[in-house]
């Protein structure tokens, strides 16, 4: 029987994640971490709107949760197992990369997660793992005023990340965090609307940003606590 918490991801995503022009613009930046001519997986592709973008340049599988978004991606000549990060079905060192998208907040063990990840990729192998900033500009703005911070408002999040604490559960589950990024900063004018604006990723610091960006390496040197 699946958990409680998985149990919320299946009903919220049964049909995959409908991805818009907006979250395109948010993944360009992560999309041109993942490097090219690599082994990768993409963690929760959904139905593979971005695998298929990683795909152009770099050999690609993927894992999903929800059974109609992996048809879906399939349709699309992906190679996608259902599956779960918490129990990744494949092989120690298999991929030079892995792509964990907006998923890390869905996920209430992230340590059983992130050591699963660490099994999977070959030694020097890169992380490049996305989630919402919990303390982005567009929230503590929010917040000042009395409303519920942006990524707080999703039933499906069930935990919450700054960079501080993303990079503390990296370090202590074997990684070396190589860079930290951002993409897209939002000024509110309403509690549900913002201005979003992309050419501010590479002028200010991450902490301000909307989305963390973290690249990180499996570093058999530190190894798993």
């Amino acid at each position: 029987m699946s958990e409680p918490v998985e149990e919320l991801q299946l009903k919220a995503y049964s049909n995959g994640l409908k991805v818009s022009k907006l979250d395109m613009k948010y993944a360009k930046r992560q999309i041109g971490l993942v490097g090219k001519k690599q082994n990768v997986l993409d963690i929760g592709c959904s139905s593979g709107k971005l695998t298929s973008l990683i795909a152009l340049n770099n050999k690609v599988a993927g894992i999903e949760l929800c059974p109609n978004a992996v048809k879906k991606a399939r349709r699309k000549g992906l190679n996608v197992k259902i599956g779960k990060v918490q129990k990744i079905p494949f092989p120690d060192n298999t991929f030079d990369a892995v792509h964990f998208s907006e998923i890390i907040e869905h996920i209430l063990d992230t340590d059983k997660a992130l050591k699963e990840i660490y099994r999977v990729l070959k030694p020097k192998g890169r992380l490049i793992v996305t989630t919402p900033n919990f303390c982005c500009f567009r929230d503590r703005i929010l917040v000042l005023f009395g409303h519920l911070q942006g990524c707080a408002r999703h039933k499906e999040h069930v935990k919450f990340f700054n960079k501080q604490r993303l990079k503390k559960y990296l370090n202590q589950n074997g990684f070396k965090v190589l860079g930290t990024y951002g993409s897209g900063f939002s000024v509110p004018y309403f509690p549900d609307h913002a201005l979003t604006l992309f050419f501010m990723d590479k002028i200010l610091p991450a902490s301000l940003l909307d989305r963390l960006i973290m690249v990180a390496e499996k570093d058999e040197k530190r190894g798993l606590i």
